[in-house]
């Protein structure tokens, strides 16, 4: 389907879809978050995920800037994604059902708090990535949503490829090519784009002709 048709049917499913998105590689300072006049208040990580921090923690305990204090993740990550989200926007985008899945702390809230941290999920130990999927489920059946769709690359999807609730979400162009860039920074421009959407209804013009594509986990 187009852009338009996808976020227009997203906005109609609001309450019954989760929308995972990506951590980034990049993260802002604890000096560049206080400059901020956006105000969010923090949250403190669900229990669900507890035990892949906890893997993670015991495993790879090198990977965080303990030095660092701890602020909600939509305003620490600013990678290519969260570049096209007004930093504002985010006091809406709160209220939807949303997780990110961060390499170090999980599936999270975008209002948690973490930490500065330098982990990407290829490299995050296999004992604890099995953990993810088992709390992606318990989190789907608690909070009464019916998929995960993910915003993401097909290696963050990786740890989800036998879980039927989650689908990724691929854009094509209008040659029929898949988006997606070096590093993958053209996917996730558009998703970006796409997010901002779902809360100004405003679709931008270079989307219009992009193809949304809803794919299963990988086999």
């Amino acid at each position: 389907m187009r852009v338009r048709e996808f976020v227009q049917d997203l906005r109609a499913r609001r309450g019954k879809d989760l929308l995972v998105f990506a951590c980034s590689g990049s993260k802002r300072t604890d000096e560049q978050i206080q400059a901020m006049t956006v105000e969010i208040p923090k949250s403190e990580p669900l229990g669900f995920s507890e035990d892949y921090r906890a893997c993670i923690e015991r495993h790879r305990p090198e990977v965080v800037d303990f030095s660092s204090r701890e602020f909600p993740a939509c305003l620490r990550y600013c990678g290519t994604f969260y570049k096209q989200i007004p930093v504002g926007l985010w006091k809406e985008l709160v209220r939807w059902p949303i997780l990110i899945l961060s390499a170090r702390y999980g599936l999270i809230r975008p209002t948690d708090g973490i930490r500065r941290y330098d982990l990407r999920l290829q490299k995050a130990e296999g004992r604890c990535l099995r953990m993810l999927p088992q709390a992606l489920i318990a989190y789907l059946k608690e909070s009464d949503l019916q998929r995960a769709l993910f915003f993401t690359s097909r290696s963050y999807m990786r740890p989800f490829s036998r879980t039927k609730e989650v689908q990724r979400v691929a854009f094509l162009d209008g040659k029929g090519e898949e988006i997606r860039g070096p590093y993958g920074r053209d996917y996730y421009r558009v998703a970006g784009l796409i997010v901002r959407a779902l809360v100004s209804g405003d679709v931008p013009a270079e989307l219009l002709s992009v193809k949304v594509k809803a794919e299963g986990g990988l086999r």
